[in-house]
């Protein structure tokens, strides 16, 4: 796919599909993925949806970052993942605040 892109209108190629992020097994969702409120970190949420724990496997391709996690029975865990690979991602609460005890 070609498209323009900018004010001298250049020409790109846009891969037909990408994917921003995937997730294993199958009993997990990505719920959400945004920027963080106060930065440009990004904000991961994962849900269990079928009542089985699982050990989980969050793949931000872009980032080129892994989340490996485990998640309990209907969990929701959301995470603050910096841009920058060196820096450890945070697990957050749902106002973004780290969680105590990471």
């Amino acid at each position: 796919v070609n498209a323009a892109a900018g004010p001298g209108l250049h020409v790109v190629n846009l891969p037909l599909t990408a994917s921003y992020a995937s997730v294993t097994p199958d009993n997990v969702a990505v719920g959400a993925v945004k920027l963080a409120e106060d930065g440009d970190d990004l904000v991961v949420r994962v849900v269990e949806t079928a009542g089985r724990a699982a050990e989980a496997r969050v793949e931000l391709p872009v980032l080129d970052r892994t989340i490996d996690v485990a998640i309990g029975p209907f969990q929701m865990r959301t995470f603050r993942v910096p841009r920058d690979a060196a820096v450890d991602l945070v697990e957050v609460d749902l106002l973004e605040r780290p969680r105590s005890g990471t």
